[in-house]
C-alpha cells in the first residue's frame, strides 16, 4: 500500500494567511502567521503587503504593526502606505513615529503616496514643522501632491500664520502644475495678506489674473480695506499703504474696470 502525504510550505501558508483574512478569520490567519514566524520562514513582500493591507481593512492595526515589523524583506511603497494611514487614522502616532523610523532604516522606497500620507498624517497632528520638510522632500524628487494634501498642508499652516514657509516652493509649483485651484489661491492670498507680505500677495494676484481668475468676495473685501481688513495687524503700515494701490490696481483689472 502507497501512502503519500503533503507538506505546506510557506507560499502554502501565505495563500492560506490571505484566505482566511480576507474572509474576516482574523484569528486563524494570526494563527497561522505564529506557524510561519516559528519556522522563521518568510513570505515574499507581496504576500507581506496583502496581509498587512487586509489587516487595516479589519482594522486590526496594532496586528499589522507587528506583521510589519517582522517582514524580512523591504516592504513595498504600498504596505508602508497602507500601515502609515491605518495608524493615523486609529490616533496611534507613537506607532506611527516607530513605522516611519523603520522605513527609514531599511531603506524603504517613498513615492507620492508616502509624501502625501505622511503630509496628510503630521498635517492632523500640527506638526507644522514636519509638514514642511516633508513637502519640500517630495518637491525635491520632482513629484507632485494632490490636490487633498495640499489642501491639508495649507489649513495647518494657516493656523500658525506661517504660509510663507512655503510660498516659495508653492510659487514654483504654480509655475509647473496645475495644481492650484481659484479656492486655494485665495486661500493663499488671504492668508499670506494677514501675515504681512504684501509682496507675496501681489505675486499670487499676478497669477490668478494670468489664469484668469478674480478674488472672491471675501479676499477682494480684505485686500481692498472693508471691515475685514480691520483685523489684519501689521508693523509695516507704510508698506501695507504703499502695496495697496497696486493691489487695488490689479482688482480693477481683474473686474474688468480698466
Amino acid at each position: 500500500m502507497v501512502s503519500s502525504y503533503f507538506i505546506p510550505d510557506v507560499v502554502t501558508y501565505s495563500a492560506l494567511i490571505l484566505g482566511n483574512c480576507k474572509t474576516g478569520k482574523i484569528g486563524r490567519a494570526l494563527d497561522l502567521f505564529s506557524h510561519v514566524r516559528s519556522k522563521c520562514w518568510i513570505m515574499d513582500g507581496v504576500a507581506y503587503g496583502e496581509f498587512v493591507e487586509c489587516l487595516c481593512e479589519k482594522v486590526k492595526i496594532q496586528e499589522a504593526v507587528g506583521v510589519f515589523c517582522y517582514m524580512g524583506t523591504v516592504p513595498l511603497s504600498s504596505t508602508c502606505n497602507n500601515i502609515l494611514r491605518g495608524l493615523y487614522k486609529s490616533g496611534q502616532k507613537n506607532d506611527l513615529f516607530v513605522i516611519l523610523s523603520r522605513m527609514i532604516v531599511i531603506g524603504s522606497t517613498f513615492d507620492v503616496e508616502t509624501y502625501c500620507v505622511l503630509i496628510r498624517c503630521m498635517s492632523g497632528l500640527n506638526r507644522k514643522g514636519d509638514c514642511v520638510s516633508i513637502f519640500n522632500l517630495l518637491l525635491s524628487e520632482d513629484l507632485v501632491p494632490d490636490s487633498e494634501t495640499l489642501a491639508c498642508l495649507l489649513s495647518c499652516l494657516a493656523k500658525y500664520s506661517e504660509l510663507h514657509l512655503i510660498f516659495p516652493k508653492i510659487d514654483k509649483l504654480v509655475s509647473e502644475s496645475e495644481i492650484l485651484d481659484s479656492a486655494m489661491f485665495n486661500f493663499l492670498v488671504n492668508g499670506l495678506w494677514r501675515e504681512g507680505y504684501k509682496n507675496e500677495t501681489s505675486r499670487l494676484l499676478d497669477l490668478m489674473l494670468e489664469k484668469g481668475w478674480v478674488p472672491d468676495a471675501s479676499t477682494h473685501a480684505l485686500l481692498m480695506g472693508s471691515t475685514a481688513s480691520n483685523e489684519v495687524v501689521s508693523s509695516k503700515t507704510e508698506d501695507n499703504f504703499c502695496g495697496k494701490d497696486y493691489i487695488s490696481s490689479i482688482l480693477e483689472e481683474g473686474s474688468g474696470k480698466r
